[in-house]
């Protein structure tokens, strides 16, 4: 290629101050299951596990206990778990649910396989419940072929014979990375390449896929060639880093009349949480004044605390809407008439409470407390 003349032009640095910046982003599948499933729905319980490191002896060993009398008092059909169960003592196991119990071998597991099949069943294995097919794999070492040498058979011949609409896939190694999503998650890159290729060619001829994995900490969810990525820490937890305990509730419903034939599944992560507070507990404000409002998490039987935000939900209500508006996605309150009102919020079906004295426009006002 010959040029005559070639002129490099650099565009000028945009001014921030007019740039807005980008809402925060909301996944419209998190959603809270706060109501009871309806007909035709199918709810259940996904707790992440593992190693719980970085934290106190009772935190611990009261995590495992908390999760299990939280699910247990959930209107779910059964628990996924993706921990290692033949690895944890003190950890989740069939007998400790009211609910049927279906863990994915884990790294701890790798060892041990003929313990984890007495406890917990065959692995690999698939079980159905209504219009939708759920796959176990192991993965106890990252990818198939090292953790079995016949599950790619097997996989392939229970998706060559999929009749239901809705395909989950349970794994303790995710298939991507939860940090980028990328198709890093297996020792072998090519296994979970033709792995997630496969998948969406289920989804391409109109299934609805969903890929339930453990994760290093805290909650991820990517989108990889139609298919979703659930990936959750769960109960294990590392310090310094995002983590929170927690579990995550899945419902698979009927699509709405009008949308396509697709099921569509929904989920809520439900914090693992000893006590919540409100900072500022006490506020006092003007009329047209706003304060954000930020609700913490305390772990069960430790000294830690996290920020009760996104993908959590939180349940924001003001008690006297007269006196002021709550934004239920931030918590932030906005002052509009004087008077005194307290402000709510709920998550992992606890509540805190803050004061909130709206005062009549003046001068001077004593300034919030700390």
């Amino acid at each position: 290629v010959v040029f005559e003349r070639l002129t490099a032009v650099s565009p000028p640095a945009p001014d921030p101050g007019i740039i807005p910046d980008a809402p925060p982003f909301r996944d419209p599948a998190n959603l809270s299951a706060a109501a009871p499933p309806a007909d035709g729905e199918i709810r259940f319980a996904i707790l992440g596990g593992g190693a719980v490191a970085g934290i106190d002896g009772a935190s611990r060993s009261l995590l495992p206990d908390h999760a299990i009398d939280r699910i247990n008092r959930e209107p779910v059909s059964f628990t996924l778990y993706t921990g290692n169960p033949t690895g944890e003592s003190d950890g989740p196991g069939p007998d400790r649910f009211d609910q049927p119990f279906y863990p994915a071998p884990g790294g701890a597991d790798a060892g041990d396989a003929a313990t984890f099949r007495e406890t917990f069943g065959p692995t690999p294995r698939s079980f159905v419940r209504g219009h939708t097919r759920f796959l176990i794999l192991d993965t106890s070492r990252p990818g198939l072929r090292e953790s079995g040498s016949d599950q790619w058979r097997w996989l392939n011949a229970e998706l060559a014979s999929v009749a239901e609409a809705v395909i989950v896939v349970v794994t303790h190694s995710p298939v991507i990375d939860a940090t980028n999503g990328a198709l890093e998650g297996w020792n072998d890159r090519s296994e979970a390449e033709l792995l997630q290729h496969r998948l969406t060619r289920l989804r391409d001829e109109g299934k609805s896929v969903y890929v339930m994995a453990a994760g290093p900490a805290g909650f991820r969810h990517h989108a990889f060639d139609g298919v979703s990525h659930l990936v959750s820490g769960g109960i294990a937890s590392r310090p310094g880093d995002p983590a929170f305990p927690h579990y995550v509730l899945a419902t698979i419903a009927e699509p709405p009349d009008g949308s396509d034939t697709r099921r569509h599944l929904t989920y809520e992560v439900v914090p693992l949480l000893a006590a919540i507070d409100i900072k500022p507990s006490e506020i006092r404000l003007k009329p047209g004044e706003t304060v954000r409002l930020r609700a913490r998490g305390h772990v069960p039987g430790s000294d830690r605390a996290f920020p009760l935000e996104y993908p959590m939900n939180v349940a924001w209500r003001i008690e006297d809407p007269e006196i002021g508006s709550i934004d239920p996605g931030n918590g932030t309150f906005r002052a509009a008439n004087p008077g005194t009102t307290r402000v709510a919020a709920r998550a992992g079906g606890l509540n805190a409470v803050a004061r909130i004295t709206v005062i009549s426009p003046g001068p001077d006002r004593a300034p919030n407390p700390p």
